[in-house]
């Protein structure tokens, strides 16, 4: 089968255009990379579209990312077949000053790229849910269901049936607690829309009685209609007729069906067993467990949609971004030293990276090592895989321990000045010494290893 039959003539002419006029763009590949991942991400964006939200039991995002990996990867490794083919480098074509730089941004924008199809449609169905539903209609969802649950019991397991001679009897369970309106969706929500400190999460989780502290709180009505706990108490008490409680139970019924929750009885059957005149007693039958599951899950249901709303997934998450750039930076790294050597000393590199890490822990382990020990150790060998790197300039042969020590030179260098600065200075981690680190790899990259990878590749053997 021939695989440039799917390829779509436009694309070809893109392809053949870059090869005669940028050659560097050509061989990056990633004209095919941004084609196959924009026809990708398009396609789960149409599977989203028609996913129905799931307001039951919520997706696991990380089981979806590890799902979508196995596609990711085989993209990967199908562009590094296709992309390590052919090299300037190696054909012995002109390299420009600053060609490194580019081919090293070419490269990153291919792997991100490409890695983004793992996140795709984690992160659409994950807007879809956040935009499925308007603040203000959530906002009015829950206050109809709180001002609504008096009229059922508290808890589904709090009933209370007498045993006399072996036989159960009908008892009185207590309702809805009048003073703390805050059953559906009310705790994070609440910090959404009157304090929007929903972002702290130390603050997150205070009790109902600190929240009711909250100056905001006096205005009784959020920016997005959510009524504060207070205020509904003040609405439920001003419905002392029959008329209006049956419409806080219709209005509750209403947002139940809504989430897909269905309520057992009509409204006009809650409304006849609710007594107030009994401190808030209610009367039931001894299957009254199984008719108010219904409250349970509609409890679960809300908490979902108010999670989807306003909480945080960990796609939008800083240390998830922090993770990806070592991934994508480190993938970036290693396929450019894999364009840079003989494929005998880049798999030779892997081989004394994995003997460096045996023979150092087996070493930590007899010896006994303290902190300070072992960074001597790790600097000592950072060093000397330095001065390896470095005597390829003095070199009349190739050597593969020479390649390997500028591979791992290389590789090592990001991590370097945030190690000493740790382990010298006993500080802690410091968020400039890393950036510091990259970017100390990003200059030298050019003006020294370039050029150590050029005298390495034209040494005779």
């Amino acid at each position: 089968m021939n695989v440039s039959n799917f390829i779509p003539p436009f694309l070809k002419k893109i392809d053949h255009y870059l090869l005669t006029h940028y050659p560097i763009l050509w061989q990056s590949r990633i004209h095919y990379v941004f084609y196959s991942v924009l026809l990708t991400n398009c396609l789960f964006g149409v599977v989203v579209l028609f996913t129905r939200i799931n307001y039951t039991s919520e997706l696991d995002m990380l089981k979806l990312v590890w799902t979508f990996m196995i596609l990711s990867v085989t993209y990967l490794i199908i562009w590094m077949i296709h992309a390590g083919r052919f090299n300037l480098f190696k054909q012995y074509g002109k390299r420009p000053p600053g060609d490194e730089y580019l081919n090293f941004l070419l490269i990153f924008i291919n792997v991100s790229l490409i890695l983004s199809t793992m996140f795709a449609f984690p992160a659409l169905y994950s807007l879809k849910a956040k935009l499925s539903i308007s603040s203000v209609s959530l906002a009015k969802d829950i206050n109809a269901l709180n001002l609504g649950a008096a009229f059922f019991p508290n808890e589904t397991y709090h009933y209370n049936t007498s045993e006399i001679n072996g036989e159960l009897y009908p008892g009185k369970v207590h309702l809805y607690d009048y003073n703390n309106f805050t059953r559906f969706g009310y705790n994070t929500f609440y910090r959404y829309t009157f304090g929007n400190i929903i972002v702290d999460p130390e603050r997150q989780y205070e009790p109902f009685d600190q929240m009711e502290k909250d100056p905001l709180c006096r205005n009784k009505i959020s920016r997005h209609g959510m009524y504060c706990d207070q205020y509904t108490k003040e609405l439920f008490n001003r419905s002392s007729n029959k008329q209006e409680q049956l419409k806080l139970i219709n209005d509750f019924i209403k947002v139940a069906e809504k989430y897909e929750v269905k309520v057992p009885h009509s409204a006009e059957h809650y409304l006849n067993a609710f007594n107030r005149d009994e401190d808030y007693l209610y009367r039931f039958s001894n299957n009254n467990y199984e008719q108010f599951r219904f409250i349970r899950d509609l409890e679960d249901r809300l908490s979902l949609a108010v999670e989807y709303k306003t909480g945080k997934n960990f796609l939008w998450n800083a240390d998830f971004y922090h993770f990806m750039w070592y991934v994508i930076f480190y993938i970036t790294l290693i396929f450019m030293i894999y364009k840079n050597v003989r494929r005998r000393d880049f798999i030779l590199t892997i081989v004394s990276a994995v003997v460096i890490m045996v023979v150092t822990g087996i070493l930590i382990a007899i010896s006994g090592f303290n902190e300070d020990q072992t960074a001597n150790m790790y600097m000592l060998i950072y060093v000397g895989l330095g001065f390896g790197a470095i005597k390829i300039l003095f070199n009349r042969k190739h050597s593969w321990l020479n390649g390997a020590c500028l591979n791992l030179t290389l590789l090592c260098l990001p991590f370097m000045p945030l190690f000493y600065y740790v382990m010298y200075h006993n500080k802690q981690y410091d968020e400039q010494l890393e950036i510091f680190g990259f970017v100390l790899t990003f200059v030298f990259l050019q003006i020294l290893f370039k050029r150590l990878y050029t005298i390495l590749w034209s040494l005779p053997e």
